[in-house]
């Protein structure tokens, strides 16, 4: 079994407390001495991004008072398999290395790579879920058509989602809505249906060429 929270938004009290309560029959806040396979551990993930940045610092030591035989903590992040490749030049191929100083606008492209996540993973020894992201949040940071697969594609009207009113609108439509990120682009999004073959074919590639 898994639990996601947020890395940034649980003390390690807090934490405590919340597996008390679901902690098996006979177990302590830790699970310790309680009746359960070590073999199928529970995990509490923490969600962040940023691994090169310090989005995870601290987690491996700051929850280990917790862990158990039966309980385990680890991390969960977002792998945005459309938006980080090699780029236009190189038909947006999906980068596992891809450089995340890389910029656009005010901020960054993308705040993790793949191997940079499978790199700290190693190092300090976390469970880690990789949650593959190719939906309408991972170009929501803002607009890059030359690395982002998401963005390029929806250059062309015919392969996004049109609206009850046959209108597709500019991605930042909907500018000054609260998120993660400051005015997040969320107004344009690109449709799945059968006859999209440009765009299923693209997502597929990329997505089997990141898992």
């Amino acid at each position: 079994m898994v639990v996601a929270l947020h890395a940034r938004a649980v003390p390690a009290m807090l934490l405590t407390a919340l597996l008390a309560a679901c902690s098996p029959a006979g177990g302590d806040a830790t699970g310790r001495n309680a009746v359960r396979d070590a073999s199928r551990p529970f995990h509490v993930l923490m969600a962040y991004s940023g691994t090169t940045f310090g989005g995870a610092r601290g987690v491996e030591s700051a929850y280990r008072d917790v862990a158990s035989p039966t309980l385990r903590i680890g991390v969960t992040v977002p792998v945005p398999y459309m938006r980080t490749t090699r780029g236009r030049d190189f038909d947006w191929m999906f980068d596992p290395r891809f450089d995340v100083s890389t910029r656009c606008d005010d901020g960054r492209v993308a705040d993790d790579s793949l191997e940079g996540i499978l790199a700290n993973s190693i190092e300090k020894r976390l469970p880690t879920m990789f949650v593959l992201n190719g939906g309408i949040w991972a170009d929501s940071g803002c607009s890059t058509p030359q690395w982002d697969l998401t963005d390029h594609l929806e250059e062309d009207a015919a392969n996004c989602q049109w609206s009850q009113g046959d209108d597709v609108f500019p991605d930042d439509h909907l500018r000054g809505l609260s998120g993660s990120i400051d005015s997040p682009q969320l107004a344009r999004s690109l449709t799945y249906n059968v006859y999209a073959r440009e765009v299923r074919r693209y997502k597929r590639r990329n997505l089997e060429a990141a898992a």
